[in-house]
């Protein structure tokens, strides 16, 4: 998807990809803000949302042509509770 975008009277397209070696695109609420998030690689992604303790209902991801397998996994903790 192109949308155009006016930046001081000029008009630039701007796509769901602006970064050419970001291809992972991860949207979630972060409290009230809404956090846009953008990954090299699938192992990168995988981290944050372990860091972060998501669920796959808590966040929305779009890629450019990269093949994501399963849904975002947490770690087990080896903490004795």
């Amino acid at each position: 998807m192109v949308i155009n975008s006016v930046i001081g009277g000029v008009t630039k397209p701007v796509s769901d990809f602006p970064y050419e070696n970001f291809p992972i695109k991860l949207t979630h609420k972060d409290g009230k803000d809404k956090k846009i998030c953008w990954f090299q690689c699938v192992e990168h992604y995988q981290k944050y949302i372990n860091r972060h303790k998501l669920k796959p209902n808590d966040f929305e991801v779009i890629t450019n042509n990269v093949e994501i397998v399963g849904k975002g996994t947490r770690r087990k903790s080896n903490k004795k509770r």
